[in-house]
């Protein structure tokens, strides 16, 4: 009789309540889960390896360029019993992530991303940003895509009016939409295209109750498929 297989053990987060206990972390440290609010200041995180980071319910903030800048694989979830937020108040440009990792996966995965500037901006060369069952709110772009895939499931963005930003901008990059909450609350429009894109809608509400330049505009230089 063949011998029974030891079952896989769970992965082990390593818990982490303050910014000292943040700048001790190693390229080991692949599963990081917040044990409080943490305030990074005008200080950044600058991953070292891929990374699974689990709010737990609770707020990393900064008030710098930004919150995250992920260099590997970065997967964000929540498993606290309410939405855990990454949240960069600095006014000027900056990020609540940045993501320029060429061939890379962003995932964010019910969890929140606030900005006064960009929530998220991604700009790797075949880099993937996957947004699901999560809230993105950005005061200039929620998402600012460039040269990438973006796919979007269940996810609202720009739920605050605070956010006056473009929902979603992509240029020379994919979108896929399945399903989500596109919001407005500026000036131009709720989602944007440009240069060599390709869009899929398979669902959504795009809403633009401010403006009178629509929920969806492609600018000059927009060339390729809108489905």
């Amino acid at each position: 009789m063949e011998p029974t297989p030891e079952p896989t053990p769970e992965p082990v987060a390593k818990i982490v309540s303050s910014i000292e206990e943040i700048n001790t972390l190693t390229a080991s440290d692949d599963y990081v889960k917040l044990g409080a609010d943490i305030d990074l200041g005008t200080s950044s995180i600058k991953t070292k390896c891929a990374m699974r980071l689990d709010l737990n319910g609770h707020t990393l903030s900064g008030g710098g360029s930004t919150v995250i800048e992920a260099m590997y694989n970065l997967t964000v979830v929540d498993t606290g019993t309410t939405k855990g937020t990454i949240k960069n108040v600095n006014t000027s440009t900056s990020y609540g992530i940045k993501f320029a990792v060429k061939d890379a996966v962003l995932t964010i995965d019910g969890a929140k991303v606030e900005a006064m500037s960009q929530a998220i901006m991604l700009s790797g060369t075949g880099s993937i940003l996957h947004l699901k069952d999560s809230v993105i709110n950005g005061n200039s772009y929620a998402v600012n895509l460039s040269n990438g895939t973006i796919n979007i499931e269940n996810t609202v963005i720009n739920d605050d009016s605070e956010y006056k930003g473009y929902a979603l901008s992509v240029a020379n990059g994919t979108a896929v939409i399945n399903s989500g909450i596109f919001n407005y609350n500026g000036n131009m429009s709720s989602i944007t295209f440009s240069g060599s894109s390709e869009i899929t809608i398979n669902g959504g509400t795009f809403k633009n109750s401010v403006s009178k330049r629509g929920a969806i505009n492609t600018v000059k230089g927009f060339s390729e498929l809108l489905q």
